[in-house]
């Protein structure tokens, strides 16, 4: 499908084709790399059940990432999927998921927990958490 915008010009926006067997809404985005990241729940095997991969925009080329529970903590605003600029790390909120070797050649995956300070965790009044990557200065 083409769009024209006044503000932004032509714009061409087209389906990525998901790997075989997956037949659900995915959440997506590129990595630092290029190629897209797609993360599928897998309501199936539990609510809270990710499968996690990138590929390249044909569908081609999957490197699967993760593929198991990332449960929303209390007081979470949701799970995210900003990639780090390492391309070996993406925050998810409340965790991390890091990749070795990087995320276009995974051969193992752990997702790490974010551990706020008491303080941070439970201001009163604030009803959800919100966090962003952030480069170094």
């Amino acid at each position: 499908m083409i769009i024209e915008s006044r503000e932004f010009g032509r714009i061409e926006v087209s389906d990525i084709p998901l790997p075989e067997g997956i037949d659900a809404d995915a959440n997506g985005t590129y990595t630092y790399a290029g190629r897209v990241l797609a993360a599928v729940r897998v309501r199936e095997k539990d609510r809270d059940w990710y499968r996690v991969f990138t590929m390249e925009d044909d569908g081609t080329k999957v490197c699967e990432l993760f593929d198991g529970i990332i449960r929303e903590k209390k007081g979470a605003n949701g799970i995210r999927w900003m990639c780090y600029a390492d391309n070996k790390r993406i925050l998810l909120g409340d965790y991390v998921l890091e990749c070795m070797s990087d995320l276009d050649h995974c051969m193992s995956s752990k997702l790490v927990d974010v551990v706020l300070p008491k303080e941070v965790a439970e201001i009163p009044g604030v009803l959800m958490r919100w966090s962003e990557p952030r480069a170094r200065s």
